[in-house]
C-alpha cells in the first residue's frame, strides 16, 4: 500500500495505489492527504480480516445501557439528576425498550412513544422522555455501544410554560405568623429569604454560616459550584436562636428530633398551609417565591439568576413578567418626535 503525492494542472492530488481484502487493485485519487490516509487505513483493516475503529460496535441493549449509565451518573452527576434521570428511565423508557438493542430502536419508535405518552401527560413531560433518550445514546456512542442517535433531529412537542407558583406578601405573612413557633421555622425563613433549593437547604453546614461578614455559601446542588448570599437582619435572628438550640451532634443546619433532615417535609408544610389558611404547598414554592418576590421589587435578572444559581439565563426567564416595568412596552424610551406637533398650514 502507498500514497503517491501528484501534481496535475488542477492542483496537487494524493493517489491511493492499495490492495484490498480480496486481493483486487485499487487506486484512488485524493484532494487532501488527510482523505487519502483515511481510505488506506479502511483497505488496511479490511486486508487483515477486521473493521475500523469506528465500525466495530458492542450492540448492547437498551437496558444494559440504563444500567451503565445510571452506573456512571453516580460517580458523575449529583444525586439530585441521578435521581431524575432513573425516575424517567426505569419508569417509562426501560419498559418500553429495555429488551431491544440500541440499532433496533428507530424514531418512528420514538415518536411513537411520545405520542401514546401525550394521552396521559403534558407535551413538556412527553419531551423530556426523548430528551432522556438522547442523552443516554449520547453517551453510548462515546463508550462505543452505537454510532447514530435515534433521538437527534425530533422536533419538540409545542410547550405551555405555566407560570411559576408563589405566595403573596400577605401570604407569606400568614405562613410566617402559623409557623413562628414551629420547628422547621428556621428552615422556611431560610428559604424565603435565599431561594435556596431543598437539597442545598438540607446540605447546609454550619461552617457554610458566616455570622462575622453575614453571608451564607450555598453549594449548587447541581454542578457542586458555589454561590453566596447575604444574611438578612431576619434570617441572621432566626439562625442564631437555631445555633442556640442545636443539638450539636451533627454539622448540619436544620434538625428535627436531634437528627438531619434527610427526606421531605411536606406533611409539616402541609399543617402549617391549613393553620395559615394557604393550600398545600411543597419547599420549592418558597424558592418561588424568593425569586417572584426580587422581581416584583424591579431586581435584575442577571441578579435574580446569580441568587438563585441558574446556569442558564432562560432559567430565570419565567419572573422577568412579575417585574415593574414588564408590561410597558419598550418603545416608550424613544425621543425623537416629542416637541410640539406644529400647527398645519392651512393656506
Amino acid at each position: 500500500m502507498a500514497i503517491r503525492k501528484e501534481r496535475r494542472q488542477d492542483g496537487v492530488r494524493y493517489q491511493v495505489d492499495a490492495y484490498d481484502a480480496y486481493g483486487r487493485r485499487v487506486r484512488k485519487r485524493f484532494r487532501r492527504l488527510k482523505e487519502a490516509q483515511a481510505f488506506e487505513k479502511g483497505l488496511l483493516f479490511e486486508a487483515i480480516g477486521d473493521t475500523a475503529p469506528e465500525a466495530a460496535i458492542d450492540d448492547i441493549t437498551f437496558l444494559e445501557l440504563v444500567t451503565k449509565f445510571l452506573e456512571w451518573c453516580q460517580k458523575n452527576r449529583s444525586p439530585v439528576t441521578c435521581k431524575v434521570y432513573a425516575c424517567t428511565l426505569e419508569a417509562h423508557l426501560v419498559p418500553r425498550f429495555g429488551r431491544l438493542r440500541l440499532s433496533e430502536i428507530t424514531p418512528v419508535m420514538l415518536e411513537r412513544h411520545r405520542q401514546q405518552r401525550q394521552q396521559t401527560v403534558s407535551n413538556l413531560t412527553a419531551n423530556r422522555d426523548v430528551s432522556m433518550v438522547s442523552v443516554v445514546y449520547r453517551q453510548a456512542i462515546r463508550w462505543g455501544h452505537a454510532r447514530v442517535n435515534p433521538a437527534t433531529g425530533m422536533e419538540k412537542l409545542k410547550e405551555q410554560q405555566k407560570p411559576p407558583r408563589f405566595f403573596t406578601f400577605d401570604e407569606v405573612e400568614r405562613l410566617l405568623a402559623a409557623a413562628e413557633e414551629h420547628v422547621h421555622y428556621p428552615l422556611i425563613l431560610t428559604a424565603l429569604h435565599t431561594g435556596m433549593r431543598k437539597r442545598e437547604l438540607f446540605d447546609l453546614a454550619w461552617t457554610d454560616v458566616d455570622f462575622e461578614q453575614g453571608v451564607l455559601r450555598i453549594q449548587n446542588a447541581k454542578n457542586y459550584s458555589y454561590r453566596y448570599i447575604d444574611l438578612t437582619p431576619e434570617l441572621n435572628a432566626a439562625l442564631l436562636t437555631a445555633k442556640a438550640l442545636h443539638s450539636g451532634s451533627h454539622e448540619h443546619v436544620f434538625e428535627f428530633r436531634g437528627n438531619p433532615i434527610r427526606s421531605t417535609i411536606d406533611k409539616a408544610l402541609h399543617k402549617l398551609a391549613r393553620r395559615a389558611g394557604l393550600p398545600p404547598f411543597r419547599l420549592h414554592v418558597l424558592r418561588h417565591t424568593f425569586a417572584s418576590h426580587l422581581a416584583m421589587e424591579g431586581e435584575s435578572a442577571y441578579m435574580i439568576q446569580m441568587s438563585l444559581g441558574h446556569k442558564e439565563p432562560r432559567s430565570t426567564q419565567r419572573y422577568t413578567h412579575l417585574t415593574p416595568d414588564s408590561y410597558r412596552s419598550s418603545n416608550r424610551r424613544l425621543r425623537y418626535g416629542r416637541k410640539a406637533t406644529p400647527e398645519r398650514d392651512e393656506r
